[in-house]
């Protein structure tokens, strides 16, 4: 076992040992000593929420419409960035500066494009996809952009001594790129959840969104904090699998 994926598993083990004592004094606190409170809901309550979460919400199809969006658009916005590389890579070499422009969405465009949409596609599906994959491709372009200038000098030195054809080039800065834009898809598919939820939550699509809209409007806490709950738990989840990917399949990464 490697150094890496040692301290991967060590870090696995303390957020389980962690979330093993956070529950063991929710409970206690919430369900012995503090019963009647305006925190949080007891342990018990929760548990009797989740029949209500399935019977009342329908909460398996909004699951599976909301997590299908958000990982069909990220593996389709990442095989499309691979698939239009060569394209992508002859326009950073031609405006190396158009890095710093795109970054401007990291400020503003996000959240505008949720407000958008909402009048372009009301709770249109299609609308919903279309939005989570400009979001992952816009993501995606911006870190190949960034990448590109991080390329080492000496790969492609040895590219041009050896006087190999520009195909045969791109692919040398392409497998030099792609743990790291892997790592990226990663890290964004957190806040790529909480824009769709939010989406959702706007348009009242049939997604998990929507089941906090109404939870909120009923003054359903328990559903709430449920939702919380297997959010993150996905959310966990999703990182261990996709990071077995990367070791898997993008294992050569600096």
């Amino acid at each position: 076992m490697n150094t890496k994926t040692y301290f991967q598993n060590n870090n696995t083990a303390i957020i389980l040992s962690f979330l093993a004592v956070l529950s063991f004094v929710y409970i206690i606190l919430f369900e012995f000593i503090l019963p009647a409170n305006g925190i949080l809901p007891k342990p018990s309550i929760l548990i009797e929420s989740i029949a209500s979460l399935y019977k009342h919400y329908d909460f398996l199809a909004a699951y599976a419409f909301t997590t299908s969006i958000i990982y069909v658009a990220l593996f389709t916005g990442y095989y499309l960035i691979k698939i239009f590389r060569n394209w992508a890579l002859f326009f950073t070499e031609g405006f190396s500066n158009i890095v710093n422009l795109l970054a401007i969405n990291k400020y503003f465009l996000t959240i505008s494009l949720v407000f958008i949409f909402h009048f372009w596609f009301s709770d249109n599906l299609i609308g919903e996809f279309i939005l989570a994959l400009i979001l992952v491709v816009g993501n995606l372009k911006i870190q190949y952009f960034e990448e590109f200038f991080k390329v080492k000098k000496e790969y492609l030195d040895a590219a041009r001594s050896l006087k190999i054809s520009n195909d045969k080039k791109n692919s040398i800065i392409w497998k030099s790129i792609q743990p790291r834009l892997f790592s990226s898809l990663n890290a964004s598919h957190f806040s790529l959840w909480t824009i769709l939820i939010f989406y959702e939550y706007v348009n009242g699509t049939n997604g998990i969104g929507s089941i906090f809209r109404l939870s909120i409007k009923y003054n359903d806490f328990s559903i709430v904090v449920l939702l919380v709950i297997i959010i993150s738990i996905t959310l966990w989840l999703s990182t261990l699998l996709l990071n077995i990917i990367k070791e898997k399949f993008f294992f050569w990464e600096n």
